[in-house]
């Protein structure tokens, strides 16, 4: 639901399922560096598909949007990044792997998607 509320309007409709599905991996992951693709992608050789998204959305609403995922997830900063860099790569791909963590909750205020400190227990934000 968050994520259709602050992404939806902002990526392509064929690349919402894929965008959906990348978050369940994220959300299950248990190793910091998890294959953002399925087992049969795997297995057929299938490319990553990146997701673009459209402005107003820019490198800072996607960190927020990593941070705030990461954080309802319970994932730490490398499970975020890796999310991030492998979904997103077009929009951060001027952010290095060291770089990227530190960035995450950076300018909390700035962009279209902010730094939600807490969610309630509909996945949706408190306001």
């Amino acid at each position: 639901e968050y994520t259709m509320k602050v992404l939806g309007s902002y990526i392509k409709q064929r690349d919402v399922p894929t965008l959906l599905f990348r978050l369940g991996l994220f959300q299950r992951a248990s190793t910091p560096n998890w294959d953002p693709r399925s087992s049969e992608d795997i297995e057929a050789g299938v490319k990553i598909q990146r997701i673009e998204v459209s402005s107003p959305v820019e490198k800072w609403a996607l960190l927020h949007y990593g941070w705030n995922m990461g954080r309802l997830f319970g994932k730490q900063n490398n499970f975020i990044t890796h999310f991030l860099k492998t979904t997103f790569h077009y929009h951060l791909d001027g952010l290095s792997d060291n770089q990227l963590p530190k960035k995450l909750k950076q300018n909390p205020l700035q962009g279209v998607i902010k730094i939600e400190e807490r969610f309630d227990n509909n996945f949706s934000i408190e306001e």
